[in-house]
């Protein structure tokens, strides 16, 4: 009987994200402000050599990650831009919803309500566009995470076309590492993982080690500053009293968070801090609890902005 709540509530919920497509269209074409301009300027200028589209697409970007590049490389030879993204928005929302419905063993329309009434999943959909493509292979990276090969091959595609994901990974691993150097203390073992994640983390910095330093430093000059951590300092704060399960990862997670925001600026890492924030309520605690529903609150509360900025403007960040 169980099983057949959970199939019908699947189906439901399918249903609904299908009959969000036009809407997600309807969107997109709106939201041709701020950071789309130079997206959809990058999407339409693929039309000479490799090297030249992506000596153009650093020019316009800014951005040093290829995955994304090679996507619309190849999506602008036969796709119009706007409907090329709500098939990949439709994508991220279904990987999205199962990946965190799977892990945390709550029901689809659950997950699928909390999804759609999220400020940031919003942000993903129609201003974030790299960042989305690298939380969706995140999410795969979560749906495949007991098939090693296909788990690590999805996390560097996610680095691959975000390196900010680098500092999601970090603070998601801490703990585990953490724990891995203590049982090596005590009994002497190293993990097997270790040697070929240690070349693949040699191998990777050779690759992105220079941009990455270049962005820090130009974050740090920007945006860096004890400003940035009020809000993961409140996170931190009500994770200390309300936790009950697995409090030692969260507490972790949001300080290793908190202290790179203060380095690079709290926008994409007060993302991060939230959305762990949820998942980790949805899977260890009451989702009934104070500050699960306070957050709930006050990130569809930056929804309603999020949207009246857009119908205006064209853009979400519209003066920002």
């Amino acid at each position: 009987m169980l099983n057949k709540r959970y199939k019908v509530s699947s189906i439901v919920s399918l249903l609904m994200l299908l009959w969000l497509i036009p809407v997600i269209y309807y969107i997109s074409v709106i939201y041709s402000g701020g950071d789309q301009i130079s997206y959809h300027d990058a999407y339409y200028s693929m039309n000479n050599g490799m090297v030249q589209n992506y000596l153009k697409y650093n020019l316009l970007l800014g951005s040093f990650e290829f995955v994304h590049f090679l996507t619309i490389s190849a999506a602008s030879q036969f796709f119009e831009k706007n409907i090329f993204f709500t098939f990949i928005n439709f994508i991220f929302l279904i990987s999205g919803i199962y990946a965190v419905s799977k892990n945390t063993l709550r029901p689809y329309w659950l997950i699928c309500i909390l999804f759609l009434s999220n400020y940031y999943v919003h942000v993903l959909l129609f201003s974030a566009e790299r960042l989305k493509l690298g939380f969706l292979f995140f999410f795969l990276a979560m749906i495949f995470y007991k098939t090693a090969y296909k788990k690590y091959f999805f996390i560097i595609m996610s680095i691959l076309t975000h390196f900010s994901l680098i500092g999601l990974y970090a603070a998601l691993s801490t703990k585990p590492t953490i724990d891995s150097l203590k049982r090596f203390f005590r009994y002497g073992r190293i993990p097997l993982i270790f040697f070929p994640l240690t070349i693949l983390i040699i191998l990777a910095t050779i690759y992105i080690a220079e941009p990455i330093l270049i962005k820090i430093i130009a974050y740090k000059e920007d945006y860096g500053g004890l400003s940035n951590v009020i809000q993961l300092s409140s996170l931190i704060l009500l994770g200390y009293i309300y936790a009950k399960n697995n409090k030692s990862q969260l507490l972790i997670f949001l300080l290793v968070i908190m202290f790179m925001a203060f380095f690079v600026g709290d926008s994409r890492l007060n993302m991060f801090g939230i959305l762990y924030f949820q998942y980790h309520f949805l899977k260890y605690e009451r989702i009934f609890s104070i500050p699960f529903i306070l957050l709930s609150i006050y990130i569809f509360y930056k929804l309603i902005d999020f949207y009246i900025f857009t119908f205006l403007y064209g853009d979400a960040f519209y003066g920002l």
